[in-house]
């Protein structure tokens, strides 16, 4: 079963007004951070991209990781050893675009330690 990033991003930024709201009734602030950790393709972001620009005034920030691992598991939906967040220019694209800097994108690949993994620790 696969829910897509859209309905994921719509609700969390759904979530993040209604804290804000209740944080302002009390003279408090709120602010909310959605953290997308996937194994899947870069496309389905690219897909993504105009409900993330509707989003950029909310009070969110959004994180995709995309995990390294085994694609064959995936269910279908997994992403090539070709497909790298090096494709994915949608940071700069929504910032050309008059959009706040609130998504990143990481991959965990770039948080390898070849040292360690090379003493086997």
């Amino acid at each position: 079963y696969r829910i897509g990033y859209n309905k994921i991003i719509q609700a969390s930024a759904a979530h993040a007004r209604t804290v804000m709201h209740e944080a302002q009734q009390q003279q408090q602030l709120a602010y909310t951070v959605l953290l997308i950790l996937t194994t899947g393709s870069t496309k389905d972001i690219l897909e993504a991209k105009q409900t993330i620009e509707s989003v950029s005034n909310e009070p969110v920030s959004i994180i995709f990781v995309k995990m390294d691992g085994d694609n064959n598991n995936s269910g279908g939906g997994g992403s090539s050893r070709s497909d790298t967040w090096d494709d994915v220019k949608l940071d700069v694209q929504l910032t050309r675009n008059g959009c706040r800097s609130f998504c990143s994108f990481l991959q965990t690949s770039q948080f390898s330690n070849p040292r360690r993994n090379s003493q086997g620790l």
